[in-house]
């Protein structure tokens, strides 16, 4: 089930946030930093240990734009942090703006115990010109039913 957006607000699920941000099953995530994911290679093992021979490389933006060429991969970083408390979980949806022009903004589930700041990946198929602080995306956060809380590398203290 779908929580309203204006309780994950007021419980600072999600910060921070104005109230123009708020929309009837989510709320925007507005664009702050763009990396460009770098070449290489990336090893993942059962173990769950994971490497990688590459560095992604951050788009430093010209008057506040950022310029993405189509076919290459990006990542987003959000203004938005998140701490997701037990019971909840979230999902990153992109707006039907960029989806009706071809530009994929995905993102994995954001699990229970989770916090830091929020990103997406984002595959351009045309070119793109972004100016920081575009709405990019909407967070949603729906009941969960968890096993246990998310405790992994990427939390941080926010």
């Amino acid at each position: 089930m779908v929580i309203n957006p204006k309780t994950a607000v007021e419980n600072k699920w999600v910060y921070p946030v104005e109230s123009s941000q708020i929309q009837p099953n989510g709320v925007d995530l507005r664009l702050n930093r763009v990396f460009q994911v770098g070449s290489g290679v990336l090893e993942v093992r059962k173990s769950g240990i994971q490497k990688h021979s590459f560095e992604n490389i951050e788009l430093i933006p010209q008057e506040d734009f950022f310029f993405l060429k189509r076919g290459h991969v990006y990542l987003f970083e959000m203004i938005e942090s998140v701490y997701i408390p037990e019971g909840v979980c979230a999902m990153i949806f992109s707006r039907s703006t960029f989806n009706r022009n071809g530009i994929i903004i995905r993102s994995c589930l954001f699990d229970s115990g989770f916090k830091n700041v929020v990103g997406a990946s984002v595959y351009p198929m045309t070119n793109l010109r972004i100016e920081r602080g575009s709405r990019v995306a909407q967070i949603v956060f729906f009941k969960a039913e968890n096993y246990g809380l998310y405790n992994g590398q990427y939390n941080r203290r926010v």
